[in-house]
């Protein structure tokens, strides 16, 4: 398997190499699961909304369970208020990665070198295309994915790499990662960002 698509799952990491209008009526379905992961990623579940999520066998306690994950929920979730609003207006929030903050910047490379490290332990030889390096001149960001297919949309933390296809991991709406139409919406959608203009940087 060519190592820029290699895959790594960690208890509800979902790293793959990969937009779209929010509903307008009312709180759709994925605001209020990103209302819930906001919640999480700021330790402000409560112990009833642990055992609701553990009735209802939610990814997210999985996804939290997981350090690396639950990292990534806590950069989502710690995003500016309006940060959030745009997100859900255009569908993405898209910045140049060496323009981040260094705080912010920390958590895509520790990501990046966790993957690096596991398919160089399996055996994998490493690809200029999916490094250290190459992650300086990417862009990097949040999008919300469409899943027709699921009638389900997703929010997801995402790359874009200058050559070869995105890596992303889905950070709201986990219940719909995992099938091929979840796999294919990400390859489809997330490279159309390319085209789409820079955010606001995040205070």
């Amino acid at each position: 398997m060519p190592f820029t698509k290699h895959i790594v799952v960690l208890a509800g990491l979902v790293l793959v190499t990969a937009f779209l209008a929010c509903e307008k009526q009312g709180k759709s379905e994925l605001e209020k699961e990103m209302d819930l992961v906001v919640k999480a990623g700021k330790g402000e579940l409560s112990s009833d909304d642990k055992e609701m999520l553990r009735k209802d066998g939610h990814p997210l306690l999985m996804q939290l369970s997981d350090t690396n994950t639950a990292t990534l929920i806590a950069l989502f979730a710690k995003l500016p208020t309006e940060a959030h609003r745009t997100l859900l207006d255009s569908g993405y929030l898209k910045w140049k990665f060496a323009q981040l903050d260094l705080q912010r910047q920390q958590v895509w490379r520790d990501i990046v070198q966790l993957n690096i490290d596991m398919a160089s332990r399996q055996g994998a030889t490493p690809s200029p295309l999916f490094s250290q390096a190459a992650l300086q001149h990417s862009e990097v960001g949040f999008a919300v994915i469409d899943i027709p297919e699921a009638q389900a949309k997703v929010i997801s933390w995402y790359i874009l790499w200058t050559e070869g296809q995105p890596t992303w991991v889905t950070v709201v709406g986990a219940k719909a990662a995992g099938t091929q139409p979840y796999f294919s919406a990400h390859l489809r959608q997330l490279p159309l960002l390319t085209e789409k203009p820079e955010s606001r940087l995040p205070s």
